[in-house]
């Protein structure tokens, strides 16, 4: 579930036909009310690991979330929190983002992403995907062309 300290969260939690939806409706003000879905097997959100249980999701934003800041802000959000992963630009105009860590620490980081950001997040969906093992810390991607001419 996306939780944040805020207010101005409200939501809802349910299952339907085995999968189970999280909706969370985030308002600083009328011009940027969005809604953030969770779309998820409650299942597949988590694997059992020794030392504690880890979940990957994958998060895609819309809204004004290109050529703002928004990756390098996520990346510094990310430096508070227990994850691993990356985030990139798509082609269509939104943001993909990867996550991973123990449930508070995926909700914290998703919840201070959403109440930091909330100025340039129309819609929010989230799913869950297998956690990557060989990952270690988190990190701004880019489109191979990007990278040809970064080097």
């Amino acid at each position: 579930m996306l939780a944040a300290s805020r207010s101005g969260y409200t939501g809802w939690d349910g299952t339907i036909g085995g999968t189970r939806f999280t909706s969370v409706r985030f308002a600083p003000a009328p011009k940027h009310a969005g809604t953030y879905v969770q779309i998820g097997n409650s299942s597949d959100m988590s694997e059992t690991h020794p030392q504690s249980e880890c979940q990957r999701v994958v998060v895609f934003y819309a809204g004004t979330v290109q050529g703002v800041g928004f990756r390098a802000t996520t990346k510094r959000i990310a430096k508070n929190h227990a994850v691993t992963g990356w985030v990139r630009n798509e082609d269509d105009g939104r943001v993909q983002l990867q996550t991973q860590g123990n449930t508070q620490a995926v909700d914290g980081f998703l919840g201070e992403i959403a109440s930091t950001l909330a100025h340039r997040i129309e819609t929010m969906t989230k799913q869950a995907a297998p956690v990557q093992q060989d990952e270690s810390d988190f990190s701004i991607q880019r489109k191979l062309w990007m990278q040809k001419w970064s080097n």
